[in-house]
């Protein structure tokens, strides 16, 4: 029997879309913009889109900067580590060079997305030399790289851009993980049902039987809670939260699942 063929190209797409708006609002943005911090520790506006340039240079085949950094607090652990020499490496660029950098960046990087899928569902080269079939990669990408847009739309006081391809797709990320990663993680009995908008109820259970909660929330809080991004508490404050307050506390700790 014939594989069924992988349609990459709705990934491939959304992360050409992050690409476009993300340089659009890039060219916007003043060196002082550029400064604000942003929701990810240590990083400011500029600094995410150094991230963002520095992952895909090495993506598109660019070696990775092995340079020395300063005694950072914000990093905890190899993998951050790793993140913040493609960070570091453009900290004493303007903001606008960067920014120059990722438009230079991103067609190469489209170009090659789709050569790639053109072969089917290839092995890639990944981060950290880690390899994945390309299916497996392009949700990871796309999920990342509209979360950091979304970081910098927040820093420069803009709404999350939700009615896209990418918003679609990091929210529907963020409840396959949540069904997945959330029975393993609270130790508690019961069951949640996840209702948030544009997509259908999720229904997570935990343990044995027991007492059921309801979560209702946008689509931005969603994703925000699955990337740490802001208190889970205060997030969820103005979402629609109902059944044992004492479930709803033993799963707020456990939304986040980004590293």
């Amino acid at each position: 029997m014939a594989e069924t063929a992988v349609d990459h190209e709705p990934f491939i797409g959304a992360i050409e879309d992050v690409f476009v708006h993300t340089i659009a609002l890039g060219r916007t943005l003043s060196d002082e913009q550029g400064e604000l911090p942003t929701d990810c520790p240590g990083w400011t506006v500029k600094d995410q889109f150094a991230h963002m340039t520095g992952l895909e240079q090495v993506l598109v085949g660019s070696p990775h900067p092995e340079i020395d950094l300063p005694d950072f607090d914000h990093i905890q652990n190899d993998f951050g580590h790793y993140m913040e020499q493609h960070v570091h490496t453009r900290r004493q660029l303007a903001l606008q060079a960067v920014v120059d950098e990722l438009a230079g960046l991103a067609p190469r990087r489209v170009a090659q997305l789709r050569a790639q899928a053109a072969e089917g569902d290839p092995e890639v080269t990944g981060l950290m030399g880690a390899t994945r079939p390309l299916s497996a990669g392009l949700g990871i990408r796309g999920f990342d790289l509209w979360t950091h847009e979304q970081d910098i739309r927040r820093a420069v006081g803009l709404d999350a851009r939700m009615d896209c391809l990418a918003g679609q797709q990091a929210v529907a990320r963020t409840l396959g993980a949540w069904g997945a990663m959330l029975p393993d993680r609270v130790e508690a009995n019961g069951s949640m049902t996840l209702n948030v908008d544009g997509h259908d109820p999720v229904v997570v259970a935990f343990g044995g039987e027991g007492s059921a909660i309801s979560l209702t929330m946008s689509g931005e809080i969603a994703t925000r809670l699955g990337c740490g991004r802001g208190d889970a508490v205060a997030l969820l404050s103005g979402s629609q939260v109902s059944g044992d307050p004492d479930l709803v506390e033993a799963v707020i700790p456990h939304f986040a699942f980004t590293p």
